[in-house]
């Protein structure tokens, strides 16, 4: 879907549009860096785990 799911040492999840460029969604929720993030196989949530010692579930719509 041009969707590109990304975490930061900012303690952020970020959802982004490839063709477009831009950022389409901020998650906020983890205290520490987030090291990994990855899709669910139907395509609308995004797992994060953070240096917290949490994972996180996030709806991307």
């Amino acid at each position: 879907d041009n969707k590109l799911a990304t975490c930061s040492g900012d303690t952020t999840v970020k959802l982004w549009d490839l063709l477009k460029g831009n950022c389409l969604l901020t998650f906020e929720g983890h205290s520490h860096a987030v090291w990994s993030c990855t899709w669910h196989s139907c395509g609308d949530f995004v797992a994060s785990a953070s240096l917290d010692t949490t994972s996180k579930i996030w709806d991307v719509n």
